[in-house]
């Protein structure tokens, strides 16, 4: 207890605190930030910046609000779409998919398919249906995590 009530501890010599770590709300509570201090992530930042959490609650947000939620395209988060996508890459043979490692970053990690079969069995993974003529800033793909 010692040992988190010093990482949480705050001294006020501080303007902004840059973390790697993602801030969860009892810790920020704990920190008492003063006037002025600002730090780098917000609260469940982690609900955004996870490929598979984005996923997951936009695909919610979809169910819910489907005519406010069509601006991305079909998206599914493995393992726990595995089936749903497995079936509908039976169903649409040609169709091409983007498949992203959850805490991948820069590209690394990403590739295409057309078979739920290629999906690695470990780890998580976000698959979406490969959109042809993505909307583009000044010719660059773009995201807005």
């Amino acid at each position: 207890e010692e040992e988190d009530s010093a990482r949480t501890a705050n001294s006020g010599k501080w303007n902004v605190k840059w973390t790697d770590r993602y801030v969860f709300s009892q810790t920020l509570r704990d920190m008492k930030l003063r006037r002025g201090q600002r730090l780098n992530h917000f609260p469940a930042m982690y609900e955004i910046a996870f490929k598979c959490r984005m996923a997951a609650n936009l695909n919610r947000m979809r169910k819910l609000l489907p005519d406010l939620y069509k601006f991305y395209p079909d998206t599914w988060v493995m393992p726990e779409d595995f089936a749903a996508f497995q079936k509908v890459t039976q169903e649409h043979r040609n169709r091409t998919y983007i498949v992203k490692p959850n805490g991948g970053c820069q590209g690394s990690g990403i590739f295409f398919t057309r078979r739920a079969a290629d999906i690695p069995k470990e780890g998580r993974w976000v698959a979406q249906r490969y959109m042809n003529r993505p909307l583009l800033i000044e010719g660059y793909k773009f995201d807005l995590r």
